[in-house]
């Protein structure tokens, strides 16, 4: 059953950096059923079928039957590549395909909290590929050239398909490249629960200030502060009201024109 990917048209630009797959372990860069349980042997798409506990956990997140279709979510529990052992007593997580060039480049996976065993494992990226040289669901947001850039995978379902996220508050050297390379402009909604040893506010605003001076993005880029801890804690509605409330005049025509219409 072959699965099709809107941003496949056009190659993503990766500044040369490496394939991350490892060969050793048989993985198919194939987005096909059969291609990903390459990667989680007990991978199960989303259906009338599926666990009701991750049914619920999506419905909580407000994640569409449109958001699992273009995201490609599927569920299932994982084992652990090093040990055999499956990770959470064998409790199923939600599984999110990463994809570069419409290829399959890694997953990243998240358990419900009703299913947190001992171990307490939250998040899973599987091991055969760095998540800081992925920026995901940078395939689709190329398309539509403006980028709204956020932490994780459900910030970016619940911004849509503009929506691009590189695990974690600060872009590595390869993510920036990424960006830069791909993205006309980028709208930053960095996490907003600011604490004495981490301000992810003060880190967008510098970067983006750096860029903006270097001219990197041709339609500029733009801090936007949430009222809320991050975009997956709001409503699409919320996050894009935001957002066209605290970019320019000029990038709120541009998005309104050119980005909103695509979500």
């Amino acid at each position: 059953m072959a699965m099709t990917d809107e941003g496949a048209a056009t190659p993503i630009v990766d500044m040369n950096e490496p394939d991350e797959i490892d060969t050793k372990l048989n993985l198919s860069n194939e987005l096909t059923l059969e291609g990903l349980r390459t990667w989680i042997p007990d991978w199960q798409l989303i259906d009338d079928k599926t666990n009701p506990v991750i049914l619920s956990y999506l419905e909580e997140r407000r994640i569409t039957q449109a958001d699992i279709d273009w995201l490609h979510i599927g569920w299932g529990p994982i084992k652990s590549i090093r040990t055999g052992n499956y990770l959470n007593s064998g409790y199923p997580w939600v599984l999110f395909p990463v994809l570069r060039n419409g290829k399959l480049a890694g997953v990243q996976a998240r358990c419900p909290s009703q299913f947190l065993a001992a171990e307490g494992i939250k998040y899973y990226f599987h091991p055969a590929c760095r998540k800081k040289t992925i920026v995901f669901n940078l395939d689709i947001a190329r398309q539509i050239g403006i980028g709204v850039l956020c932490e994780g995978v459900f910030d970016v379902a619940s911004i849509g398909k503009s929506g691009v996220c590189i695990f974690g508050h600060t872009p590595s050297i390869t993510q920036k490249r990424l960006l830069a390379a791909n993205l006309q402009g980028l709208i930053w909604l960095p996490d907003t629960d600011v604490s004495e040893h981490l301000n992810a506010i003060d880190i967008a605003n510098k970067q983006v200030t750096e860029w903006n001076s270097a001219g990197v993005f041709s339609k500029g880029a733009h801090v936007v502060v949430l009222p809320d801890k991050d975009a997956g804690s709001m409503t699409r509605q919320a996050v894009w009201e935001a957002i066209i409330q605290q970019v320019p005049p000029a990038m709120q025509e541009c998005l309104l024109k050119e980005v909103v219409p695509k979500l």
